[in-house]
């Protein structure tokens, strides 16, 4: 993701919003990642016991 957004930025000059755009959402899933899990947390549904056993199939 990185070299897909930035050499093509700085080699030809592209404009900068798109690879702004683009590491814009992948940074801001961070913090909303973490808001959700404290809200969940905060209502009595906790998320790690979610991926604590695997589904039989």
């Amino acid at each position: 993701m990185i070299f897909g957004q930035l050499i093509p930025t700085i080699k030809n000059g592209l404009p900068l919003w798109p690879t702004t755009w683009t590491f814009g959402i992948f940074l801001g899933g961070i913090p909303f990642y973490y808001v959700v899990k404290t809200f969940r947390r905060s209502r009595g549904i906790d998320l790690s016991l979610v991926y604590r056993q695997i589904p039989p199939e």
